[in-house]
């Protein structure tokens, strides 16, 4: 819900990796990052709030956890619920601009990735932890890519074909 801090960050464990696109996007992890940008976006872009607002309001207040939804059949190409939404004038241009604006807010968001004073101590687990890192990172990057891939060929074509 765009306006209510609910959390502040987020963390990264063994617990949080995914290994798959869907994984990530219906992982806790993914929709807190979703709402911190979302409040992050509402308070300094007008622009991105009304295309929250227009698109993305349930029962009066912006529902940012539907977004992942959007961007799960964004990815698998499952375009028939959101036809009217896709096919709005205003929604792609506004919608990649938002897609932009979460990735670098992501990128930016997982600090927990960096190694602490533990490291030293423990050169093993600090391998893995940079492994399972790169996986996770891979993975956004992918999984954001194809996303925007997709939605670029629906805009392209007018279907996702």
């Amino acid at each position: 819900m765009v306006g209510k801090r609910v959390s502040t960050g987020v963390s990264f464990s063994k617990e949080s990796h995914c290994n798959s696109s869907k994984d990530l996007l219906q992982s806790k992890e993914f929709y807190l990052l979703m709402e911190l940008y979302c409040n992050n976006i509402a308070e300094k872009d007008g622009n991105q709030v009304a295309l929250l607002n227009q698109h993305f309001t349930e029962e009066g207040y912006v529902d940012c956890w539907r977004i992942p939804h959007l961007m799960l059949d964004i990815h698998e190409k499952n375009y028939e619920s959101h036809l009217s939404t896709l096919d709005s004038t205003d929604f792609l241009s506004g919608f990649f601009d938002f897609l932009f604006g979460f990735y670098n807010y992501t990128m930016g968001m997982y600090e927990p990735y960096l190694l602490g004073a533990w490291a030293s101590e423990n050169e093993k687990e600090a391998l893995l932890h940079i492994a399972m890192c790169r996986d996770q990172t891979n993975l956004i990057m992918d999984t954001m890519s194809q996303i925007i891939e997709n939605l670029d060929h629906y805009k392209i074509t007018g279907r996702g074909n």
